[in-house]
């Protein structure tokens, strides 16, 4: 049996679930003109994480020999572009420089040939050049005979024309019939002179020695005059160079 002092709680609370089904069941009420709706909120589509991108070294050495490679050339130098170091600049010299037939090699039969009997007789040749004094400075090869001996020599030539000298180094003597050969032990000879005014070099030391004529000839240089021993031979004195 339900007690009377509970009826009027159980009818006020019938009515309230009464009105909460009520306002349940009404339809919602749109919004006055005027105001925006608000906006539908999207529901984002999940992130996808990026493929990842894994690297081929074989693929990428194979596109690689694929692709036709510039072959680089090497730029040709032409001599002609090719710019040369400072140089010692001198003076060549020249046929009319004694250093061009200057000579020290010592002489042998076969550099006198060329005489003649012409030049025996103190002739030269019809196509002969005349020398210089400056011209005949220097080393000469040196051929002195007559009838008891023949001498090979060096000889050099120096100084000027009021004041020159020549030394005779002599290389080895033949005597009597000219068949043995011999060292020439002679110490050197040195004469000491002129240019005279006939042209003629003049010198004095053992003996005296004259040189009358000093030419040129094709690619060498001649001499000839006497030698004046003391013992009072005279022999023919040859010179040549180169």
């Amino acid at each position: 049996m339900i007690s009377s002092k509970l009826v009027p709680v159980l009818a006020v609370i019938d009515a309230i679930l009464l009105g909460v089904i009520l306002f349940a069941g009404r339809p919602a009420q749109a919004k006055p003109s005027g105001q925006q709706a608000a906006p539908a909120v999207t529901e984002e589509a999940p992130y996808e994480a990026a493929s990842e991108v894994t690297y081929d070294a074989a693929s990428e050495a194979a596109e690689w020999e694929e692709e036709p490679q510039e072959e680089t050339v090497p730029e040709t130098v032409v001599a002609e572009d090719i710019v040369p170091e400072a140089e010692v600049s001198y003076d060549e010299p020249t046929e009319t420089d004694a250093a061009y037939f200057d000579t020290s090699e010592p002489p042998t039969m076969a550099d006198f040939m060329w005489i003649t009997p012409d030049i025996l007789n103190g002739i030269c040749p019809p196509d002969e050049q005349a020398m210089m004094f400056d011209e005949a400075l220097g080393g000469w090869k040196c051929y002195v005979f007559d009838e008891y001996a023949e001498r090979f020599a060096n000889m050099y030539f120096e100084g000027a024309e009021d004041d020159l000298t020549l030394t005779f180094d002599w290389g080895y003597i033949s005597v009597g019939v000219y068949e043995d050969v011999y060292d020439d032990t002679t110490p050197d000879f040195v004469y000491h002179g002129t240019l005279a005014s006939s042209g003629n070099v003049e010198a004095d030391g053992s003996g005296r020695v004259v040189l009358t004529d000093f030419y040129r000839l094709d690619d060498h240089q001649y001499a000839f005059g006497s030698m004046y021993w003391p013992d009072g031979v005279t022999s023919h004195l040859m010179l040549v160079r180169p």
